[in-house]
């Protein structure tokens, strides 16, 4: 019985781990492009982002490194918004130094 219940109780356990995972796009409000105080576009809430999808990572860390070389991609959230408020139809990433 010990045999066949540890390996459920870890089974379990990974996949709440990985809901809760998948699921910080819908407990947190989306990021939102604002000007920030000197006017630069900025992301109004980084910890809504996370983590890249593979067939979105080529591309995104390639547009991040076209903005400056020593950055790269470090989040994506697929319910981002524009300045205007309205989502991006692909969703948004975020760019952060090496």
């Amino acid at each position: 019985m010990k045999k066949i219940l540890a390996p459920l109780l870890i089974c379990a356990f990974l996949s709440a781990c990985a809901a809760s995972i998948g699921s910080i796009e819908n407990t947190v409000s989306p990021p939102r492009l604002v000007k920030g105080p000197d006017g630069t576009i900025i992301w109004d809430n980084i910890s809504a982002f996370g983590p890249v999808p593979k067939d979105k990572l080529a591309k995104d860390n390639a547009m991040c490194q076209a903005v400056n070389p020593k950055f790269y991609v470090a989040g994506y959230n697929s319910k981002a918004l524009d300045l205007d408020g309205k989502p991006f139809p692909d969703g948004g990433f975020i760019c952060l130094p090496k």
